[in-house]
Parts: C-alpha cells; sequence; structure tokens
C-alpha cells in the first residue's frame, strides 16, 4: 500500500532497492546545493555507474507500477461501510476507544500526535492533518488488534484529501498543511 518505494523529495536518499548493496549504497541529494552544503563527494567513494542508476530506476518504476496496481485493488474492494472520509474516521476512532495502538507505531503521529477536545473526540483537524501526511508504511494495519484494513482505508482518505488540496506531504517540514 506504500505510495513509493523512496523518498525523492527528501534532502539526502540513501538507495538500497536495486542494487548490489554489498556492493553499493547510492548517496544522492536532491539537489546540486544540497550535495555541496552535504559535502556529498566527501562522504561517497566516486560518482555512481550509470547502469547501476538505470537498473535502480527501473526497478523503482516497477515496483511504483505494481503498488499503484494493488492500491486500486485493495481500494475497490473496500467495504462501503469502512470509513471514507474524515468525519467517518475521528468517529471510528471514537469507537476504538482508547486504544490507539495505531498511532502509537505511526511515524507522523510519534512527531504530532492527534489531540482529543474535552469531549474525548479526536479534532477533525488533528486527524485530517495526521491522514494527508501518511506515508502508506502499514505499521498501523499491523498492530490493529481488530485486523483492520487502515492502510486501505487512511490511504483512501489521504488520497482524497491530497488532491482536493492540490498537496504533496513531504516537500518542506515548514509547508503549511492545506487544511481547513
Amino acid at each position: 500500500m506504500c505510495f513509493s518505494s523512496e523518498a525523492r523529495e527528501g534532502d539526502l536518499n540513501i538507495g538500497v532497492l536495486g542494487l548490489p548493496v554489498r556492493q553499493y549504497i547510492l548517496v544522492t541529494a536532491r539537489n546540486e546545493a544540497i550535495a555541496r552544503q552535504l559535502q556529498i563527494d566527501i562522504i561517497s567513494d566516486k560518482p555512481a555507474d550509470p547502469a547501476l542508476i538505470e537498473q535502480r530506476e527501473h526497478l523503482l518504476a516497477k515496483l511504483a507500477e505494481r503498488h499503484q496496481h494493488t492500491r486500486e485493488h485493495v481500494l475497490s474492494s473496500l467495504s462501503e461501510n469502512l470509513p471514507a472520509d474524515v468525519d467517518e474516521i475521528v468517529n471510528m476512532l471514537d469507537v476504538c476507544g482508547q486504544c490507539q495502538a495505531c498511532m502509537e507505531v505511526c511515524p507522523i503521529c510519534y512527531v504530532d500526535f492527534p489531540r482529543r477536545g474535552e469531549d474525548g473526540k479526536y479534532y477533525y483537524h488533528d486527524i485530517a492533518r495526521w491522514l494527508i501526511s501518511c506515508a502508506g508504511c502499514g505499521m498501523c494495519e499491523q498492530v490493529c488488534p481488530h485486523h483492520l484494513p487502515l492502510s486501505a482505508i487512511f490511504g483512501r482518505v489521504r488520497e482524497q484529501l491530497a488532491e482536493a488540496a492540490h498537496y504533496t506531504p513531504g516537500h518542506w517540514l515548514e509547508e503549511p498543511i492545506p487544511l481547513r
């Protein structure tokens, strides 16, 4: 269910997929200015072999296509009675009670844990901010004691939010999340 096998927007990326990792690790910067700032030429042995980069890009493209196909299949088969928007997810989380296992393992929640109001309900904006930032790692689904398809549910709502807001998470940490 993940969206991408790599973080292309990161300032620094360590690439291992598609490479013989006992021989090579690809270290790339988002642009030349960052490469100079991080001294990529000093921390790396030599420029990467173009054939290895092409091999890696081919594998990443195949993985992205496979992930997209899997995501579309899973989303199309979701039951209509599972949450389909932020309000329904807020209600679902309220019904889950005090478990919070999905949030406890979430790397997004580790940085920005959704808050509850005095009435005990999660704030809509906090849940929406969590969902639009979702990386699709699936850790939430792995710990859910109710065995809910959380990756698919959160992914479906995340795509709706991102499309409505024309937003791609992860470009800049300081970038405000465009939510009401």
